[in-house]
């Protein structure tokens, strides 16, 4: 996976653990496997820079429109090159890893669609 997509990746990580407000330690443990598995370290090295990612994230969620223009985007760029399913994997594991909530359920069925259907 490219540094692009790594970061697109990321972003859509971030945008995820932000639906409820809340990140619990089992969501919390699976996003750094999912981050060291993009190359990511505790020192901050790496091919993608998490705080470029939340500074992202923080700046489409307080409107709707913007937070899914930032998904589609992200979404689409995944897909076209060949990571979508990797991609809605390590969602559907990070949100499920505290089980999924009616929120979370939608969101990954409206991701499922965009970046896997």
């Amino acid at each position: 996976m490219n540094q692009e997509c790594a970061q697109a990746l990321v972003e859509l990580l971030f945008l995820a653990v932000n639906l409820d407000d809340r990140l619990t330690m089992p969501e919390n443990e699976v996003l750094e496997k999912a981050l060291v598995s993009l190359g990511w370290s505790h020192g901050g090295s790496g091919p993608v820079d998490v705080t470029k990612a939340y500074q992202a994230v923080s700046a489409v969620t307080h409107c709707e429109a913007k937070t899914e223009e930032f998904l589609q985007s992200r979404a689409k760029l995944l897909k076209g090159a060949g990571h979508g399913i990797v991609a809605y994997d390590w969602i559907g594991r990070i949100l499920g890893a505290d089980g999924i909530d009616a929120g979370e359920r939608y969101f990954l069925d409206r991701l499922e669609r965009m970046l896997i259907g």
